[in-house]
């Protein structure tokens, strides 16, 4: 697995792909996972970011804060638009977050939004705990593909020694903070915007989508049999189908 960045820039485009992961995620989440950037046109820029502290040790993520990320996401962000007429955003789960914020604060810009596990309200289930124990002691059933699925997704080299997590309780204070200020401006949104849900997220609150749907005018659906990181093929194929049906308003 690729944790990299993809940095595409086309001299002369007049569309950019932005993509933002989530948080202890990486950018292979748009390759694998969901494969999504593959599907940006040739011709169209794609910059599909690592933010800071992540795809490196338990120590850096540590080291890191919601305040880089949303300073790191808006110097990229306007980085591309002063190449490009208009840029979509992609982002899942704390990734959508930084996406919201970005359509509120540059809408002349932001010609679509592309949102995954929008993580308004967080509710965090028991068997997503007892899965993370599980990857962070190293005995994950691969068999398993909820389980699976949170291995590939993670973008960090975990540690067995669980007390050096604790420094990370600061920055998960930050996200359901951000979570909340983020669902309280939502009536700014005027940008088109697509949100897809997950029916089984273990994360994520299903107040969620009831908040999105009811401060903007976003189309917000539900994958049935979907998790936080788990997608099985037919809702791969679902939002696959959508992205391409934006991706063609904007050619």
């Amino acid at each position: 697995m690729s944790h990299n960045e993809t940095v595409r820039i086309r001299p002369g485009a007049n569309v950019a792909v932005l993509f933002m992961h989530g948080i202890c995620a990486t950018p292979d989440n748009f390759r694998s996972m969901l494969p999504l950037e593959e599907m940006v046109p040739q011709n169209w820029s794609v910059y599909n970011m690592v933010l800071d502290g992540h795809c490196g040790t338990v120590k850096d993520f540590s080291r890191s804060s919601m305040k880089k990320w949303r300073a790191q996401a808006d110097a990229v962000f306007r980085a591309l638009a002063a190449q490009h007429e208009k840029i979509l955003l992609v982002g899942h789960s704390m990734g959508t977050l930084l996406a919201l914020e970005l359509a509120m604060r540059y809408p002349q810009k932001v010609a679509h939004l592309f949102l995954l596990a929008v993580p308004i309200r967080v509710f965090v289930k028991p068997v997503a705990i007892k899965n993370l124990l599980r990857m962070g002691l190293g005995c994950v059933d691969m068999s398993d593909p909820v389980q699976r699925s949170m291995v590939q997704a993670c973008g960090m080299r975990l540690t067995k020694k669980l007390w050096k997590y604790v420094p990370w309780a600061p920055r998960m204070v930050e996200l359901l903070r951000r979570g909340y200020i983020v669902g309280k401006a939502l009536p700014a949104i005027g940008v088109p915007t697509v949100v897809w849900q997950s029916s089984n997220d273990e994360m994520v609150s299903q107040r969620s989508a009831v908040l999105l749907r009811k401060r903007t005018c976003a189309q917000v659906d539900i994958l049935p049999a979907s998790t936080h990181f788990y997608y099985p093929p037919e809702a791969v194929q679902t939002v696959q189908n959508s992205f391409a049906n934006i991706l063609q308003l904007h050619l």
